[in-house]
């Protein structure tokens, strides 16, 4: 019995020994999970802090990117409405540009249509006074006509070649010849003659004068109405006439032939260079007056 109990304690011992080996390594086990299971947190917890580091180094990435597209994005904005507002800017001084060139152009026109109509005016104002002038020299050569004819009709013929002379006249007249040197040295022919015949007028005009005055101075002056040279006087006045009317007539004609018309014409062309060459240097004037003003 005690050998048994011995025995039995003994085994118990070993159940308990080897019960408490078990459980010791057990326990290391467990320890040893425990262990392990530690640093399967820690590991995790590692890789966890790392993912959220990376997390967190994404995000700001991200928020870096996002922040700089978005800075991007506004100044893509204002460049956008700063080149909208140049191509606006640009597109008013065009428009601007374009007014100012049509209000030049209209301008310029209007200087144009103002020198042409101050051409005009001095052509108009250069005509006017080369026909005012004109007009004058015609009036004066109407004058001299008229005085001469005055002067011619004044002067009396006495004697019967005073007839004769004007009857050769006439006939000189008649016999004209109508080509433009010819008709040149008639002229001057006939301007000789009727010098010629102004001065016997004048000598004829004195004879009678004196006549006149010898009779006043004999008769009476009751006498004077039966002057035979009173009768006279009024018969070569009369006769005169008649020669001038005739005179007259043939003119008349005379400035109807075409000739004459172009060899008169000839002559007022001439007449008109002669005065345009005068006007010359006041149109001149003018025009350079009225570039100046346009300046």
């Amino acid at each position: 019995m005690g050998n048994s109990n011995v025995k039995n304690k003994k085994q118990i011992t070993k159940q308990i020994q080897e019960k408490q080996k078990t459980d010791d390594i057990q326990k290391i086990k467990k320890n040893d999970v425990q262990n392990d299971s530690n640093q399967q947190v820690l590991k995790l917890q590692d890789v966890l802090q790392k993912q959220q580091q990376f997390q967190n180094n994404c995000t700001n990435e991200l928020d870096t990117i996002n922040e700089e597209e978005e800075q991007i994005h506004k100044q893509n904005i204002q460049d956008n409405s700063k080149n909208i507002n140049n191509n606006q800017q640009q597109q008013q001084e065009q428009v601007q540009y374009r007014e100012n060139q049509a209000l030049q152009q209209n301008q310029n026109v209007d200087i144009q249509n103002q020198n042409e109509q101050k051409i005009k005016n001095n052509s108009q104002l250069q005509n006017y006074s080369q026909n005012n002038e004109q007009i004058m020299n015609e009036s004066q050569n109407q004058q001299i006509q008229s005085q001469y004819t005055e002067n011619f009709n004044s002067h009396k013929k006495i004697s019967k070649e005073y007839s004769i002379s004007m009857s050769q006249d006439s006939q000189d007249s008649v016999e004209f010849e109508y080509t433009q040197n010819i008709f040149e040295k008639n002229m001057i022919e006939q301007h000789k003659k009727m010098m010629e015949r102004h001065i016997q007028k004048q000598e004829s005009q004195l004879k009678l004068q004196q006549i006149e005055n010898q009779n006043q101075q004999k008769q009476p002056l009751q006498e004077l109405n039966n002057d035979p040279n009173k009768i006279l006087k009024q018969q070569i006045i009369n006769e005169q006439r008649k020669n001038n009317n005739k005179r007259a007539s043939k003119q008349k004609k005379l400035e109807q032939d075409p000739l004459y018309q172009q060899v008169t014409l000839i002559h007022k062309v001439k007449q008109n260079e002669q005065i345009s060459e005068k006007n010359k240097q006041f149109l001149l004037t003018q025009i350079q007056s009225s570039q100046g003003t346009q300046v």
